[in-house]
């Protein structure tokens, strides 16, 4: 995801990684910058 996405989507991308487990990358000017994880329990 786009980080000028990831920057007005924010919240509601944090509670779909939660929800889901699953990873998301997040690039700038398409290369990887961050890696959003699910929290472990």
């Amino acid at each position: 995801m786009a980080i000028s996405k990831f920057k007005t989507t924010c919240l509601a991308v944090l509670d779909r990684v939660r929800r889901t487990g699953r990873p998301l990358r997040v690039t700038r000017f398409g290369k990887p910058i961050a890696d959003v994880m699910p929290p472990q329990m």
